[in-house]
């Protein structure tokens, strides 16, 4: 009985464990997803400015 009570807590401990990994792994992806969904944003805004420079300068 109390081999199996160990192995009912070594079970918990490992799903607590993975969990914990997923919920790390999932910040991982958002924040991935986040600094490229920034990065185009940049990308976009400089493209605008490099327009309304060029757009300016040449009227």
């Amino acid at each position: 009985m109390l081999r199996r009570a160990s192995n009912v807590q070594l079970i918990t401990v490992k799903k607590l464990f993975l969990i914990s990994e997923f919920k790390k792994y999932l910040k991982r992806e958002r924040f991935s997803a986040w600094s490229c969904v920034n990065a185009e944003a940049n990308l976009h805004e400089m493209k605008l400015k490099s327009t309304e420079h060029e757009y300016f300068n040449n009227s």
